[in-house]
C-alpha cells in the first residue's frame, strides 16, 4: 500500500506494554461508495465518558501516536430528535514533517 511518504507499514504491532495488538484494517463506513473504505488502526470509543478517556490515556501511555503519525481523523454522528436528523461531524488533523498541525472540519446532515 502506497502513503504519502513511501508504503505503508501493515505489519500488526503490540502496545509498548505488550498487553493490546493493534491491527491494520479495511472499514467501510457504511454510506454505500467506494470512497466510503477507509484503512488504518482504528480505535472506536464508546458512550461512557469514563471508559472513553480511560481508553485515550491508555493509548497516549502505549505511543499511539508518533513520528510517523501522518494524520488523525475523528468521526462523531449525532442525532437531533426535535428535526429528526443525523450530523457526521468529521475532525481532521494533519500532522507536517515540519510540526504544523493543519486542522480540517467538515459536517454533513
Amino acid at each position: 500500500v502506497d502513503g504519502r511518504l513511501g508504503d505503508v507499514d501493515e505489519t500488526r504491532f503490540f502496545s509498548q506494554d505488550k498487553k493490546d495488538m493493534y491491527i491494520y484494517e479495511e472499514k467501510d463506513a457504511g454510506f454505500g461508495s467506494w470512497f466510503d473504505i477507509d484503512v488504518g488502526f482504528f480505535q472506536e470509543f464508546g458512550f461512557n465518558s469514563t471508559a472513553s478517556r480511560d481508553q485515550l490515556n491508555k493509548l497516549r501511555r502505549n505511543l499511539w501516536i508518533n513520528e510517523g503519525t501522518g494524520w488523525l481523523r475523528m468521526d462523531m454522528i449525532t442525532y437531533n430528535p426535535n428535526i429528526g436528523k443525523f450530523l457526521h461531524c468529521r475532525f481532521i488533523f494533519e500532522l507536517l514533517a515540519t510540526g504544523e498541525i493543519v486542522p480540517l472540519f467538515e459536517a454533513d446532515v
